[in-house]
């Protein structure tokens, strides 16, 4: 089963009541504190913090037997001050997780 199918199955089953945020939580060796946004036009504020709304897409990697592919993401409209984070953490060796 690949993973798209694997979440769509998932999503059916839930409860009814049950909502769900798809989430995002950027982090880096020289940030304070991780970057949280949720795909939303409100915040979501829970117990590990507050996720800012932004609008983001991603694409779920390939798998296939031997080869691993990679995940892309799209993010639209992060705040400057974590989009300035983003940029300097890109510049040194450790990843961007």
């Amino acid at each position: 089963m690949e993973m798209n199918d694997a979440i769509k199955e998932a999503y059916e089953y839930a409860p009814a009541d049950v909502i769900y945020y798809d989430t995002l939580e950027i982090d880096h060796e020289s940030f304070i504190d991780s970057i949280k946004v949720v795909r939303s036009y409100e915040e979501l504020v829970t117990n590990q913090g507050t996720y800012y709304p932004v609008m983001f897409d991603f694409q779920l990697p390939d798998i296939q037997e031997a080869a691993r592919g990679s995940m892309k993401i799209s993010i639209a409209g992060i705040p400057r001050t974590a989009r300035e984070l983003i940029r300097a953490a890109a510049q040194e060796r450790a990843p961007i997780t």
